[in-house]
């Protein structure tokens, strides 16, 4: 009879939901539980008994969440008392934690910041860069010359726009001290392409290229704002003075707003076309951005730009032979070193989080020993090995929860020192920002490390719980198999920590290699000036 009640559906259905509950739950209540179910699914007529499972599953769900929130409270609270009683060991494991999560959170902010985050514009992965391909000389990017890119915006049918722009700096003057600030000429159809509003005013249109003099109008960068007006809304239309070139403001962009990299302070229009000769083809000084149609791919842009270079070289051979295009999505202007330099930075942080977690479980491998005892007596009046487990787990994302708090804060202060690794060709913020996501990846990175450095010693323990282990915690002594779980743990550690100082060896070699070659001229008691001359002048 029972076998047969084993096998009918509605056992097996409500033996399913059972499975929410804790094993030493089922253990204990289990087979009442189903006997009364199915006692009640028997008296309940044919009609009634969807709601009737409807409500055991509604009934299960919740009742089993109190159930593991209730022992989670109960052995939250057994692990904090029992930490607080060691508590060398417990300060020990937080640092250790702390200094792993911290490395391994700020190094991937910063890489995430560089390298996955979106950039600040609509539909970032549209907008692209092109520069003159120069191979055959050992230049795949360099900066188109002005017919060049008249020719690409005359010719190319894959851009929805492509414009030029150029950077550069000029002395600021009125409206407090004279200051030399870094700004921007771009093509009225930058900002178009960006898509970026401004937060007071408009953007530069193409209609402002052709403007009159002294009324050319320029964008102001949201520092300027404040610091050289108060932040008054009454700023447009006023004038303000670039290398003795008089400028109307018409618009402030949004403090977020980097383009085409950091620290641009001013944005005013660039003028090309008659000036510019075919003779000029060799002269490489702009930039140029486009915004792709839709459903226009990277690889057609690609193609046409390359039908576009071979013209050009039918066209203009002397000037031209053996140059072509390239154009990449914004983001992939990281390439080389800093890229290299992000890369060998998380792993060298994987190599401290993977060398911090050894060393924690190799500290919870040796407190579980010594409590061997006290798991064979809560074993012998009841405690099942998975309640062993799972408290020991407790212990471990303790550890973890506050070493992550404290990993946290080790991030928001690291991650600042680590601005040189942001390169500044982006146009992205200097410092990553602290936010949701950081703290989300913080959380991941701090289960992780629970999980890692916890599950190992708790299953080794907790899985001979019976009267040997209170004679082995007599003796002091240890199994076969925890030496080998400890020595492995150790040989991890040894080798995550090799290829930590190898690594380490090879970039400061190549730093040395670096300083020691010689430039071809003294370079003691000399100081270098950087100057800028104003544009208008020379």
């Amino acid at each position: 009879g029972s076998a047969a009640m084993k096998a009918e559906p509605r056992s097996t259905f409500y033996r399913a939901l059972l499975r929410l509950y804790p094993k030493s739950f089922r253990a204990e209540y289990g087979a009442e539980m189903i006997k009364d179910f199915n006692r009640d699914w028997r008296e309940a007529g044919a009609g009634a008994r969807l709601g009737l499972a409807a409500t055991a599953a509604l009934d299960t769900i919740w009742n089993a969440w109190r159930t593991h929130a209730d022992i989670t409270r109960q052995d939250l609270r057994y692990a904090i008392r029992s930490l607080r009683r060691t508590p060398g060991f417990t300060i020990t494991a937080i640092l250790v934690a702390a200094l792993g999560i911290g490395a391994t959170t700020a190094t991937f902010t910063v890489a995430d910041h560089v390298l996955l985050r979106p950039l600040p514009f609509p539909e970032h992965d549209r907008v692209v860069r092109l520069w003159e391909d120069h191979s055959s000389r050992g230049y795949p990017r360099m900066e188109p010359s002005p017919p060049n890119f008249l020719d690409w915006q005359r010719m190319a049918t894959v851009f929805e726009r492509l414009e030029p722009f150029t950077g550069g700096s000029a002395s600021l003057v009125g409206h407090g001290e004279p200051e030399q600030v870094n700004g921007a000429s771009v093509g009225g159809g930058v900002f178009q392409i960006l898509r970026r509003p401004a937060a007071l005013g408009r953007v530069l249109t193409e209609s402002d290229v052709n403007a009159a003099e002294g009324e050319r109008p320029i964008v102001i960068s949201d520092r300027i704002w404040r610091t050289r007006f108060g932040a008054s809304p009454d700023v447009l239309g006023q004038t303000i003075s670039l290398d003795d070139r008089a400028y109307v403001i018409v618009g402030v962009m949004p403090p977020d707003f980097y383009f085409p990299s950091r620290n641009r302070d001013f944005w005013r229009t660039l003028r090309l076309g008659s000036t510019e000769s075919d003779s000029d083809r060799g002269n490489h000084y702009l930039a140029a951005i486009g915004r792709l149609k839709d459903g226009v791919s990277i690889e057609d842009a690609r193609a046409e730009m390359d039908l576009i270079a071979a013209q050009l070289a039918q066209a203009y051979p002397k000037a031209q032979e053996g140059k072509g295009v390239t154009l990449a999505p914004w983001r992939e202007q990281i390439t080389g070193q800093p890229r290299v330099l992000l890369l060998g930075l998380v792993g060298a942080s994987i190599c401290v989080l993977l060398i911090a977690c050894t060393n924690l479980a190799n500290l919870l491998l040796s407190r579980a020993l010594a409590r061997r005892s006290e798991f064979a007596v809560r074993a012998a009046i009841g405690a099942s090995v998975d309640r062993l487990v799972r408290q020991m787990l407790t212990d471990s994302f303790v550890l973890a929860a506050c070493g992550g708090v404290l990993g946290t804060v080790l991030a928001v202060v690291a991650a600042p020192l680590l601005v040189r690794l942001v390169p500044t060709s982006l146009p992205i913020a200097e410092v990553p920002p602290t936010d949701l996501r950081m703290l989300a990846g913080t959380l991941l990175v701090t289960i992780g490390a629970g999980m890692a450095f916890g599950l190992l010693p708790a299953l080794r323990v907790c899985r001979k719980t019976d009267g040997s282990a209170l004679k082995d915690g007599a003796r002091g002594g240890t199994s076969r198999g925890t030496e080998r779980l400890r020595s492995s743990l150790v040989v991890a550690e040894i080798v995550a920590s090799v290829v930590l100082i190898v690594s380490v060896g090879l970039l400061t070699q190549a730093l040395l290699n670096v300083q020691r070659v010689d430039p071809g001229f003294k370079t003691d008691n000399v100081m270098t000036v950087r100057t800028t001359l104003p544009r208008i002048k020379y």
